[in-house]
């Protein structure tokens, strides 16, 4: 049934497509989806039970099926329960991930409570796993991969921006947000420099700009930041990311600074990491046929360049979002969907890097064709 559906929407293209068929074939991979899903799987964003709920959430809503939403309900009674029982247990990576997934559904009404309520006892343990160590001698943060790092700023930038709450906490927060971000810019330069063989989400010097922008916008102990920033800008402009992919993903983080905190030649900079893109390369050269998800594939390649045309005017780039969608629903990755054992298709519910990035992925070019016809 699932593949008779493909077909169908495979011969009508997005521009004709048929959207109760659409609707059929986002029933068939969920229902193939939730068979496989193990109740003991980790709790975490990207490979988790609450990247699961976000995503159920999200189609729920987007298709009006309240049993979606119903189960997704179900999986965050689930999570709190098993907070309970194993927060010792997890790791700081995977409790980050998980605040900032119940900080989105609150963000975004999925979920309702007060933010700084909910997630007072998540920012305390994160605190100190990040500020203590047994040993005095080692820095705390050089016990955490880079991009965990990353992505802890991250969990404080959206904390700062929504913060209502007790002014020391909000200082003990800025605070070390600046140490993390010294310790990636004085300890990790070289890592900031090394780019991935293949394209990846995880590349960890547009990860940094991005992370950067978002510090900045929140005008805190901006000067210190722009330091940085005026630093690290050396390693930025003496870089031309040898995929394609990868020099799309420099732009977009770069588009996201604001103009007035531009360091000297940035702007040209941008001009040229543009004018040096071939989406065709990306497509069918840097991408192989099963990489499609968000995290490593097309799926994430459209949404940088979905975001980068709300942010830039002058250095957008042109695409096709027909071709993104062709490039999805004609992979091999679907035949594994089809054939997989259940008891081995855990590790493809992911969100960034499972097929629920490609429903979404899909619902998001269909959706854009509807609203511009």
């Amino acid at each position: 049934m699932l593949s008779q559906i493909r077909d169908i929407i495979t011969r009508e293209g997005v521009n004709d497509i048929i959207t109760p068929n659409f609707y059929k074939f986002i029933e068939q991979v969920n229902e193939r989806l939730l068979q496989s899903v193990d109740r003991n799987i980790p709790l975490g964003l990207t490979n988790g039970k609450i990247g699961l709920t976000i995503y159920l959430f999200i189609i729920g809503r987007e298709t009006g099926n309240e049993s979606y939403i119903n189960l997704a309900e179900g999986y965050l009674d689930e999570i709190y329960s098993d907070l309970k029982q194993k927060s010792s247990r997890i790791s700081n990576n995977e409790l980050v991930e998980l605040a900032l997934g119940i900080h989105y559904l609150v963000a975004n009404k999925y979920a309702s409570g007060n933010i700084d309520v909910v997630l007072a006892e998540f920012d305390n343990i994160i605190f100190k796993n990040l500020t203590f160590s047994t040993n005095q001698e080692i820095n705390p943060f050089s016990l955490f991969e880079p991009f965990e790092l990353m992505l802890s700023l991250y969990y404080f930038y959206n904390r700062l921006r929504h913060f209502n709450g007790d002014s020391d906490l909000d200082y003990f927060y800025k605070e070390l947000i600046i140490k993390i971000v010294n310790h990636i810019h004085l300890e990790l330069s070289d890592d900031l420099q090394a780019e991935p063989f293949l394209f990846s989400i995880n590349y960890l010097l547009p990860s940094f700009v991005f992370v950067l922008s978002k510090l900045l916008s929140l005008n805190f102990y901006n000067y210190r930041l722009m330091k940085i920033v005026e630093e690290l800008s050396d390693i930025i402009l003496s870089t031309l990311p040898i995929l394609h992919s990868h020099r799309l993903f420099l732009l977009w983080s770069m588009s996201h600074l604001r103009e007035e905190f531009f360091p000297k030649n940035w702007q040209s900079h941008m001009h040229i990491l543009r004018e040096n893109i071939d989406i065709n390369m990306i497509l069918k050269a840097e991408l192989k046929d099963k990489d499609v998800f968000i995290a490593d594939g097309a799926s994430g390649v459209y949404f940088l360049l979905t975001d980068l045309a709300r942010n830039l005017s002058v250095n957008r780039i042109e695409f096709d979002s027909n071709d993104f969608f062709e490039k999805i629903i004609f992979s091999e990755i679907w035949d594994s969907f089809t054939n997989i054992e259940l008891s081995n298709f855990n590790y493809r519910i992911c969100i960034t890097n499972g097929f629920p990035s490609l429903i979404i992925t899909l619902g998001h070019i269909v959706k854009m064709h509807q609203i511009k016809n």
